[in-house]
């Protein structure tokens, strides 16, 4: 949601994303390290919101235990993040989104392209999450079925 107000899209193939990717693994694993170390994530005081929002923000902050403290400071980040690099979150730290990127490897409907590609990038250009079929970060939405001029883009089984 936040994507569509960012400031920039972040539509570029440059190398160096792939390793901004290991966000999504060193989310999960810090996931799993927060939820055994300190058991029941439930501990943590929830984000609270009422009409004096920003008094029980800054009530939490002093009371609060420094792994609270950590995880408001990370989710604040990550919100303005997502207003400068569209789909922040989506593409570079949801747990979620590295296991259905591994999942995607080995599905067996998907949206491929074919041979015919000429690279054009209109695919490109109206993909949400800012990549090409078969790429990573590709979530099969099917935005891209329909706007290339060569119709290399197709849903089904990549034989």
């Amino acid at each position: 949601m936040l994507g569509k107000i960012s400031m920039g899209p972040l539509r570029n193939r440059k190398s160096y994303m792939r390793f901004l990717q290991l966000g999504m693994v060193a989310t999960i694993i810090l996931g799993l390290v927060v939820y055994f170390k300190f058991g029941n994530p439930r501990i943590m005081i929830p984000i609270r919101t009422s009409d004096e929002y920003f008094n029980a923000v800054i009530l939490s902050m002093q009371f609060s235990e420094w792994y609270w403290a950590a995880r408001t400071i990370t989710v604040v980040s990550i919100i303005a993040g997502s207003l400068i690099i569209a789909n922040a979150w989506c593409r570079f730290v949801c747990p979620f989104g590295g296991v259905m990127e591994l999942l995607r490897k080995i599905s067996i409907f998907r949206i491929f392209k074919t041979n015919d590609c000429d690279n054009c990038d209109a695919c490109l250009r109206v993909c949400e999450m800012g990549t090409r079929p078969n790429e990573m970060n590709c979530t099969n939405c099917g935005d891209c079925l329909h706007v290339c001029h060569k119709d290399a883009i197709r849903f089904g089984r990549k034989g």
